[in-house]
């Protein structure tokens, strides 16, 4: 089994002559994946978190996670709430450089405590002033029975900060998202251990398959690819 654990419900896509979901399931299909994490593109103002739960509903492969604003206060908190109650998604994503917001700071604090309370891992964008890895090593130090997730690992020019970030916090998960440099996973794998490294393709925007060849190259065993691939997925969204 494949798990995908970064994709995006954004219907105004289009890529060879596909647009939207029909183009994720394209790609999905290509790729032998079996599972995808959801997330609504986020926006400022309107994060469709709604329309990505009408696609979950539909289509068993999916599993929502919500994209929230933390600048929305309890607004925000609500519609979290929401979403892992009522919707069924299964973890929070946070992008800094949508939302305008450092990482450092303790802005998305109580959007994080309310997934410590359900439970669910904490996504957060990677790569720039908005989030960069060692700030982000600070919010997952603050919240130490939080699971993280650091999208992109810090690529294409913090990857060595975002694995000692999570050499220091064993609540930090390293995901491949749009890492298209074996030797940075390596490294990950390296420093890490195989049992703190997911896949995630990003998607649409980024190709599942091609994603899938980058680990791929590394010729690792059964076992870890079984790891990073499925195992590790289903342990921190608590999947069967």
């Amino acid at each position: 089994m494949i798990i995908d654990v970064e994709t995006y419900y954004n219907p105004g896509f289009a890529l060879a002559g596909l647009k939207g979901i029909a183009l994720l399931r394209q790609q999905l299909d290509e790729a032998g994946i079996d599972r995808a994490m959801l997330f609504p593109e986020p926006k400022p103002l309107a994060t469709d978190n709604e329309g990505a739960y009408q696609v979950v509903q539909a289509d068993s492969r999916f599993i929502g996670v919500a994209s929230v604003n933390p600048h929305l206060g309890a607004e925000g908190c609500d519609l979290l709430r929401r979403s892992l109650t009522e919707w069924g998604f299964r973890g929070l994503k946070l992008m800094p450089v949508h939302y305008a917001f450092r990482s450092v700071s303790t802005l998305a604090d109580p959007l994080i405590k309310i997934a410590g309370e359900f439970n669910v891992p904490v996504t957060i964008h990677s790569g720039n002033f908005f989030c960069h890895p060692l700030e982000i090593a600070q919010m997952a130090r603050r919240f130490p029975d939080v699971m993280f997730i650091m999208d992109h690992m810090g690529y294409r020019y913090y990857v060595q900060e975002a694995i000692l970030a999570a050499e220091q916090n064993p609540n930090l998960f390293l995901a491949t998202t749009a890492v298209f440099e074996p030797h940075f996973i390596a490294m990950a794998l390296d420093k890490v251990g195989v049992e703190r490294v997911v896949f995630g393709s990003n998607a649409p925007m980024v190709i599942p398959r091609l994603q899938l060849e980058v680990i791929r190259a590394l010729k690792l065993s059964a076992d870890e690819e079984a790891a990073i691939f499925c195992g590790n997925a289903m342990r921190l969204y608590g999947l069967n």
